[in-house]
């Protein structure tokens, strides 16, 4: 799947998101405030699963998959903050 033409999630940033919502005739404010709020929410979703999973299933690559998963929401968040200059 791609957003504004990108397919690599790790290069997608505020811009394609305006783009993806230009395509599909979407209000970009509602977009991009629904997608603020995903990101902000998911640290705690990340922490809450890590904890259930590792009381059933120690095993390191769980804190380390949502240890990686935390800093790229956070990293979106902050995407999702800046401006965009077309």
């Amino acid at each position: 799947m791609r957003i504004g033409e990108v397919y690599r999630i790790r290069d997608v940033g505020i811009r394609q998101w305006y783009k993806l919502a230009t395509e599909l005739h979407l209000p970009i404010d509602s977009l991009i405030q629904r997608l603020r709020g995903f990101a902000n929410v998911l640290p705690d979703y990340i922490a809450d699963v890590r904890s259930r999973l590792l009381t059933t299933l120690p095993h390191p690559i769980i804190s380390r998959m949502a240890k990686q998963l935390t800093e790229r929401s956070r990293k979106c968040a902050h995407l999702l903050t800046l401006e965009v200059v077309m």
